[in-house]
């Protein structure tokens, strides 16, 4: 268990349950933690309902359906929520993305419309990510405390479906974990504009905790924080000065983790700013404070720059001329390599003599390509040559 509390998040690969699993993933679940889960056909279909999420949420396995064995019978996607963070990558007009999966059996999740109704009143309800052609969910997101649960209603294996073999499963599974990764125990934006608040939050482990921020001029501001359920919010009011600023989080109690320092940098908008290169000197002055600092100038002016590019050629010009080149020679050479067996016997034609010559050879080489050679003796090479000519024009 003090593994899993140190997980970003866990994966649940046709893993089978029982009450002890389930209730240290609950643990989990209600300190922020996020459980990705993907049955098969190891899984009994009633477990994760009875053991891990306990009646707490709406959804539950229904007994799988269909013929992972008959591939005719498939089903397909057909409704997907591309607004959501998982899915929203494949929002593109052109593409088509999860049209060609085929679903031959799988885990109908069903969502109990009385514990819909209970749960809607304390909690967020379900939210439906894909469904199949006959409306049927296929993977569903949920809460439980303060973490959340992913449940699909295929296993990770291409037993009952192609989609383990499609270009999009990858992409989803790991932004899927992404999403549900359990957030950090303290955490802040990474920028804001001028006279913007920038809230830092911090989990329950923190509490006791003192914070103070660090503006540009180096002058602290305490940090008061309120709970916000199992979170400790608070905010950075003075933001008007550009520059870099650090939230500073001093431990309250021998629990609490180590101190730790978030920065975030508060920026001018596009219309105010200045975008004039600075020197040498203006950049030393900022980092005036660092032990040591290497200035590396890469403008266009750079001569050492400008010496190193000038060196280089293009070569593919080259490369393209000696091609042709060695085609050429190729197709000299070929025209007057001797034939090992001449099958001109075959066609009625004589074979070439070997007092012809190189050039007598290939002379006739290329007559026999121009299919204007009867004879191809020495006494009428002349008569053969005056064929070609004929031949070519």
């Amino acid at each position: 268990e003090a593994m899993l509390n140190s997980a970003d998040a866990v994966v649940l690969a046709d893993v089978p349950m029982n009450p002890q699993l389930g209730a240290i993933l609950r643990r989990y679940l209600e300190s922020g933690g996020g459980v990705l889960i993907l049955p098969g056909r190891h899984s009994e279909w009633d477990s994760y309902a009875k053991h891990l999420l306990d009646g707490r949420t709406a959804l539950k396995l229904g007994q799988p359906v269909g013929d992972a064995e008959d591939e005719s019978g498939f089903m397909s996607v057909a409704d997907i929520n591309l607004a959501h963070p998982v899915l929203s990558a494949f929002d593109e007009e052109d593409a088509d993305y999860f049209s060609t999966v085929r679903i031959y059996r799988h885990f109908p999740i069903e969502l109990d419309q009385q514990s819909l109704q209970n749960h809607t009143q304390t909690a967020r309800p379900p939210n439906v990510l894909m469904r199949l052609a006959d409306r049927t969910p296929l993977l569903v997101e949920t809460h439980l405390g303060e973490g959340k649960i992913m449940m699909a209603g295929l296993p990770a294996t291409p037993d009952w479906s192609n989609l383990p073999l499609k270009p999009e499963f990858v992409p989803m599974l790991l932004r899927a974990v992404a999403y549900l990764r359990k957030p950090a125990d303290a955490g802040a934006p990474g920028s804001v504009a001028p006279d913007q608040p920038i809230a830092i939050r911090l989990t329950d482990r923190w509490s006791g905790a003192q914070v103070q921020a660090i503006d540009p001029a180096g002058k602290p501001h305490q940090i008061k924080l309120h709970r916000s359920g199992r979170n400790l919010i608070g905010a950075m009011l003075q933001t008007n000065q550009k520059g870099y600023y650090t939230f500073e989080v001093l431990p309250g109690s021998k629990e609490a983790p180590e101190r730790v320092v978030l920065g975030f940098a508060v920026n001018l908008a596009d219309e105010k700013a200045d975008f004039t290169t600075m020197t040498e000197g203006q950049i030393g002055e900022i980092f005036s404070g660092a032990s040591e600092l290497v200035y590396l100038q890469s403008s266009p002016e750079d001569a050492v720059l400008a010496q190193q590019l000038g060196h280089k050629r293009e070569i593919w010009r080259s490369l393209i001329w000696a091609s042709f080149l060695i085609i050429g020679l190729e197709f000299f050479i070929a025209t007057l390599r001797p034939q090992r067996e001449l099958k001109l016997a075959a066609d009625g034609l004589k074979p070439v003599r070997p007092d012809q010559g190189l050039f007598g050879r290939w002379r006739v080489r290329i007559g026999q390509a121009l299919g204007v050679v009867e004879e191809t003796t020495s006494s009428g090479l002349k008569g053969l040559w005056g064929r070609i000519q004929s031949k070519v024009k």
